[in-house]
């Protein structure tokens, strides 16, 4: 009986301070980092559709070098245009 009545005691102590605000900001917190969680698991799927391409197909990689290197053939010429400074 005395510890029925401890435990309803504690849980009116909970309700009644300012616990409850706590436990609002843990769940606004909570939600926050589940949207986190779901962009990072977005990004590492396209890193894996990447990675899966990169390792089946010789055209990707081609593809990559071409574009982040500004590599060409032995048999191509590179023509560079000059373009305006981007601000």
């Amino acid at each position: 009986m005395t510890f029925l009545i401890f435990v309803l005691s504690l849980g009116y102590y909970v309700a009644s301070s300012g616990d409850s605000k706590d436990y609002q900001r843990l769940l606004e917190d909570s939600a926050t980092l589940k949207e986190g969680n779901d962009t990072l698991r977005a990004e590492n799927d396209a890193l894996r559709e990447t990675i899966v391409g990169l390792r089946r197909d010789h055209r990707v990689i081609e593809r990559r070098i071409r574009d982040d290197l500004g590599k060409v053939r032995r048999d191509e010429i590179m023509i560079l245009l000059n373009q305006p400074e981007r601000r």
